[in-house]
């Protein structure tokens, strides 16, 4: 056994509950986040460029995500603005998602969770809207495979911290070392290992280089087996 008590014998592994990151891990729907939060600072004069919503706002929700842009647009965003912000962002990305939602999905990410819900405890954290997830969730028809979903504003803070995390142990009524997370951010890695979980990383939103802090680097959700959980 090592220092975090994750077992090399399979029979006897401790992993027993599977927490996913949604946007990027189980949808690809990052671009559609991008669009709507672009279009949606584009009337205030702010351009918001791709490379910096990568760098930057991928790991947030939307409100930290804005408050972060409003205090980088001082001279043309104000705290006030912060709620429109929001309630614009989401309706925009509401409209994106009705014009091809089913055709989210990562390839064999539905097939993957169906296949990991025989052998683990499974729960969503992410920083997406509750609203987002449980109309995807029910698209791919997986939304009872989930015992819990943690959402945007459900926790006193979001990711890179780890109160989201620290829940799903709660809700799982596991111990960190019995949980996994599955996560596409550096932002995402951190609040995993800051929990004590084991930090599976997939490569949809970042290459390798970028995700070293997790226990394990995988290509795609399609490469998430038992095995590859149990180690």
């Amino acid at each position: 056994m090592d220092k975090r008590g994750w077992r090399k014998d399979r029979n006897n592994f401790l992993i027993k509950g599977v927490a996913f990151d949604f946007n990027g891990v189980i949808v690809d729907d990052e671009r559609l986040h991008f669009e709507s939060m672009r279009k949606t600072c584009e009337p205030y004069g702010v351009e918001l460029t791709e490379k910096k919503y990568w760098e930057k706002y991928l790991a947030l929700d939307d409100e930290n995500a804005f408050r972060e842009i409003i205090s980088d647009n001082r001279d043309k965003l104000r705290e006030s603005d912060l709620r429109s912000l929001i309630a614009k962002k989401i309706s925009g990305y509401m409209e994106l998602l009705n014009e091809g939602a089913s055709a989210l999905f990562f390839p064999k990410a539905v097939e993957v969770i169906k296949k990991l819900s025989e052998t683990f405890r499974l729960g969503i954290v992410s920083g997406a809207r509750r609203i987002e997830i449980e109309k995807m969730l029910a698209l791919g028809e997986i939304e009872d495979l989930f015992e819990f979903i943690i959402s945007a504003g459900e926790t006193k803070r979001g990711k890179p911290y780890p109160d989201q995390y620290e829940k799903a142990v709660e809700l799982f009524r596991l111990k960190p070392s019995e949980v996994a997370a599955v996560e596409d951010s550096i932002g995402g890695i951190q609040a995993a290992k800051a929990t004590g979980l084991f930090a599976i990383a997939v490569e949809h939103s970042y290459d390798k280089s970028y995700l070293k802090k997790a226990d394990r680097v995988i290509s795609s959700i399609s490469d998430l087996t038992v095995e590859t959980i149990n180690g």
